[in-house]
């Protein structure tokens, strides 16, 4: 049986590289993936800005003088154009955001100063070059790389697209998937159920999860458990660049997922890891379209898609890797077989220390307490044990 890192390395390995663009407008772009590149088409900021509202001096000046003529004030938006009207010791009022004219070279603010009958003094010792000014091409120089591909798109990016000038954006298009539901005992979200009956909430999840990589539904069924519907269905799915399925990947007598995938002509690259919980978790590829079997289980279904489908996703989409964290872990946790397990947690401080408190669960069928987690610390497969206080990699959902 394959490990983790096995399963998840032929997963990558099988995921081919979308090539199609978009073009959004700017705020259509958000969550999306960048597919151009973003370069400044000027210095930023584009002249010496006054960071302060104040008074624009030279710094000579400064050094020899307290007291100095005001000769005029420049707002944000302005453009001082009487550079001769500036003698030695002369100064101008100047407000945050405004270009600072050439010649000076110190803003003092407000605070630090008293102006009377245009004669400005200044109450303050401490001051040096460039003090309170943005000089031009501080934070970027014309030219610079701000985004390529696979920069993923959020409100901090779009406001410096909007502020380089940029109405909209080339995005890679992203992957069109299939969603199948199957189990006998599942009905939709809104039928009445009896008690030998519960509601289908794993396309839920999954579209959720989805969500934040605008992956855009291509079909989504839920089906009982019949060979002859799964496949009609699935076959369906082949124009999809992934197809999930929930259910009926294990070995018992109802599970036809394998089977039936394996009739259609969809090549199985494994079967089953050494995970817990989603030990029955199924790939496959067919052409360029891949074909996950995730078990039922809510629990188990959410996390072998946080671990192997989302992966696959960021790469269609050119995306880094997930992050991962470590925390120290609040108590010792022990487990008795050697697969990779994840548990759900919740981060918690004491004494100005985060750590990790697993949550306490009747098992991977304990999708209520789901709830609390705000994601999964992983216990490697070959530690029996995780002492208290050990570093423990976390992935937030």
């Amino acid at each position: 049986m394959l490990t983790v890192n096995q399963a998840l390395g032929l997963v990558l390995e099988n995921t081919p590289q979308k090539i199609q663009h978009l073009r959004k407008k700017l705020l259509d772009a958000q969550s999306f993936t960048l597919a151009e590149r973003v370069v400044t088409d000027r210095d930023y900021p584009p002249f010496p800005r006054a960071t302060m509202d104040g008074y624009a001096l030279r710094l000579e000046d400064l050094e020899k003088e307290n007291k100095f003529n005001l000769i005029g004030e420049i707002f944000a938006g302005d453009n001082w154009t009487q550079p001769e009207k500036i003698k030695t010791n002369s100064t101008v009022k100047i407000m945050t955001g405004a270009p600072v004219p050439e010649c000076f070279d110190v803003v003092i603010k407000k605070e630090d100063s008293n102006n009377k009958e245009n004669i400005v003094t200044i109450q303050s010792n401490k001051f040096k070059k460039w003090m309170n000014i943005a000089r031009q091409g501080e934070d970027a120089e014309q030219g610079k790389l701000l985004g390529q591909q696979g920069t993923f798109i959020d409100d901090s990016f779009l406001t410096i697209a909007a502020s380089l000038g940029y109405s909209d954006l080339y995005v890679l298009a992203p992957p069109l998937v299939s969603l199948i539901s199957t189990g006998n005992e599942i009905l939709p979200v809104g039928a009445p159920v009896l008690s030998h009956q519960i509601r289908e909430s794993n396309s839920v999840t999954i579209r959720a999860m989805l969500k934040k990589f605008n992956a855009k539904i291509h079909k989504s069924w839920l089906i009982p458990d019949n060979p002859q519907m799964l496949a009609e269905k699935i076959s369906e799915c082949m124009n999809s660049d992934i197809c999930i399925i929930t259910g009926g990947v294990s070995a018992g007598e109802a599970d036809f997922i394998p089977s039936t995938l394996k009739s259609l002509g969809v090549q199985e690259i494994f079967h089953k890891v050494m995970i817990r919980p989603g030990k029955p978790i199924w790939f496959g590829r067919k052409d360029d379209a891949l074909f996950f079997g995730l078990p039922g289980n809510p629990v188990s279904a959410r996390i072998t898609f946080k671990i192997f489908v989302e992966p696959c996703i960021r790469k269609l989409l050119r995306l880094p890797a997930q992050k991962n964290y470590f925390f120290p872990i609040l108590k010792t946790r022990t487990k008795m077989h050697d697969f990779e397990e994840y548990f759900r947690v919740k981060i918690i401080n004491q004494d100005n220390q985060s750590y990790l408190q697993e949550i306490e669960s009747n098992g991977s069928g304990d999708f209520i307490n789901s709830l609390e987690s705000e994601g999964i610390a992983i216990h490697p497969a070959d530690k029996p044990e995780l002492p208290q206080n050990s570093q423990t990699q976390f992935l937030f959902w």
